[in-house]
């Protein structure tokens, strides 16, 4: 396989990154626009090329951030705007365009994790999940598990819409759920799964742990698995029958459910009250 290191930075190769399996075969994905990148660089995350075009000459924040990056020894070339378009999807892209290395962390052992961890059941949308890598590093959660068939990470519209904190969580991609869920279940983890019709009302995970462990003289949990499911489906029947608890959100008005970005926040919310 073709390193991100051996990567030649011309227009062919360029396009083709705005495919997943090249991206997967360079273990490079790319960070559209200025604050983006800035995040990325203030983050540390291992850029390796900013490419840009004729626009920043009229833009003293890009002109800066390309000195600046030059200054740190980031590679910067210049390509025509039409080359920059086929890298994006959106209408009018940024003029700058960072390539960054993907440096995907091991899943640590179970026995070495605590808290809540976020877990994702074959969520295709890319604005959905990317919003709930935001939420979870907003309410502190360092683990994320997307299981087989979620959409991928690198998608341009996931990076868009975690805003950087795809650089701060823990996230690990194509995982055998079911196997990793009955893991946790033996490391002492409660496993928590939305379910809108079931479900009961979610409260802080170390009240709900406390609860379930009277009622089964067990050990109160070290920690909290909380599953969301597909948009469409919710989460598949072999997780719910491992679920120590359905949580649903108690419905206040007329709409009958939220999206599950805006769900899981809500749940998170919840769960990491004190």
């Amino acid at each position: 396989m073709e390193s991100f290191i051996q990567f030649r930075l011309n227009k062919v190769n360029l396009h083709k990154l705005s495919q997943k399996k090249y991206r997967d075969q360079w273990e490079m994905y790319l960070i559209e626009g200025n604050a983006a990148i800035r995040d990325a660089i203030g983050y540390s995350a291992p850029v390796v090329a900013i490419v840009y075009d004729e626009r920043v000459e009229n833009r003293k924040q890009d002109t800066l951030l390309l000195e600046e990056s030059r200054a740190r020894g980031i590679r910067v070339e210049k390509f025509d705007q039409k080359d920059l378009q086929l890298l994006s999807d959106l209408t009018t892209p940024p003029p700058v365009i960072a390539l960054v290395h993907k440096k995907e962390r091991p899943l640590p052992e179970l026995s070495e994790l605590n808290g809540l961890v976020l877990s994702l059941d074959n969520v295709s949308d890319p604005g959905n999940v990317g919003s709930l890598i935001r939420a979870a590093a907003f309410y502190g959660v360092e683990q994320i598990w997307l299981g087989k068939g979620c959409v991928d990470l690198y998608n341009p519209k996931v990076i868009r819409a975690a805003m950087g904190c795809h650089l701060i969580v823990n996230l690990h991609q194509d995982i055998d759920l079911v196997a990793l869920l009955n893991e946790a279940k033996m490391e002492n983890f409660l496993i928590l799964a939305s379910n809108v019709e079931n479900g009961v009302s979610p409260a802080p995970w170390q009240t709900l742990g406390s609860t379930l462990s009277s009622r089964h003289s067990a050990s109160p949990p070290k920690g909290a698995v909380l599953v969301l499911g597909n948009e469409a489906h919710g989460v598949n029947n072999e997780i719910d029958s491992l679920a120590d608890l359905m949580l649903a959100i108690p419905r206040v008005g007329l709409v009958d459910s939220l999206n599950v970005a805006m769900a899981g926040t809500v749940l998170l919310d919840r769960l990491q009250r004190s």
